[in-house]
């Protein structure tokens, strides 16, 4: 019905705020890592460069 899944959904509403957030220059990637609820900042990266394919640091 929705042709997604609410998981692929958060997580499409987590890697945007993410990506505003970076562009904003005012957090650490580690610290906008925790403010969108990922426990790790490595999974994060991981997560990011799934989503986007690069790293968070190279939209800086």
């Amino acid at each position: 019905m929705f042709k997604s899944t609410i998981l692929k959904h958060i997580t499409k509403h987590r890697m945007q705020k993410t990506k505003e957030l970076i562009k904003k220059k005012e957090y650490k990637i580690s610290e906008i890592s925790y403010m969108v609820d990922y426990k790790n900042p490595q999974h994060f990266t991981v997560a990011f460069k799934k989503f986007y394919g690069v790293l968070p640091s190279s939209v800086i």
